[in-house]
């Protein structure tokens, strides 16, 4: 029910697969409801907003928890998936 392609305040970017990549990997944040930065930086988990907001590794108030409900308890695994996912994307040239 979130990031399903539909347009509105918790829901202002695709995750399906086929468009994944291209909505998040060198991607502006585009919504109030994150903070302001790049979803996905190739190579550096630690700045990329969509990480921030998985993990909990910020101190930013404007990076806001995901997923929106459970976030009380983070999944350590999952994060450490994203963090080597995310670090281990190749740089844009």
């Amino acid at each position: 029910h979130c990031h399903d392609g539909e347009r509105g305040d918790n829901n202002s970017f695709d995750l399906a697969p086929d468009v994944f990549l291209a909505n998040t990997v060198n991607q502006d944040t585009d919504s109030v409801a994150s903070a302001s930065g790049i979803r996905v930086i190739p190579g550096n988990s630690a700045d990329s907003i969509l990480f921030q907001a998985l993990s909990g590794e910020t101190d930013d108030p404007a990076v806001k928890p995901m997923p929106a409900a459970g976030v009380q308890r983070i999944d350590a695994e999952a994060v450490e998936v994203w963090r080597r996912w995310i670090d281990n994307l190749p740089e844009s040239p």
